[in-house]
């Protein structure tokens, strides 16, 4: 029994002594030299606030574009502001290239078609002008779009072609 307690009491004397050596007086050389840090180092100072130079409002020309002006949002759509359709439906865009997805119907409302180009969909009702031609939108059949324009003979947007 004696050989246990020998062999725990070496190194239990050991950690006594670590903790007791490194006591109160580590604490105090670092107080000392954080006291003499805060003597010796100085707070940055801001620069100057620069003068405040007061800019006449520009006023808006007939050349430049109210960014905020109703009229600059419904044109991107070519609509008047009130909501009337005015232009043509993919003014840009020949009439080969657009894709007739699908049809929208409701039980008392006219029947909508809904045209793609690439990657923008819109929705086209019977009055509607379409494409770069500029064809008027006919009638809304089953399956296809029927267009025309005046003294030319009717065409048709088949679903899916």
């Amino acid at each position: 029994m004696q050989h246990t307690e020998a062999k725990y009491s070496a190194p239990l004397l050991f950690l006594i002594c670590g903790i007791v050596g490194c006591g109160q007086s580590g604490e105090r050389a670092a107080q000392h030299w954080m006291s003499e840090q805060a003597k010796v180092s100085v707070a940055p100072a801001p620069p100057p606030v620069p003068e405040i130079i007061d800019t006449p409002p520009a006023n808006f020309t007939s050349k430049a574009i109210d960014p905020f002006s109703p009229e600059r949002i419904t044109s991107r759509f070519r609509m008047t502001p009130g909501g009337n359709a005015t232009g043509v439906i993919f003014p840009d865009t020949l009439l080969s290239e657009l894709v007739l997805v699908g049809f929208i119907s409701g039980f008392d409302l006219p029947r909508v078609a809904i045209v793609r180009n690439r990657n923008e969909y819109r929705s086209v009702r019977k009055g509607n002008r379409i494409s770069e031609q500029g064809l008027w939108v006919k009638e809304v059949e089953d399956q296809a779009l029927v267009l025309g324009a005046e003294g030319f003979p009717d065409q048709r947007l088949v679903r899916g072609k």
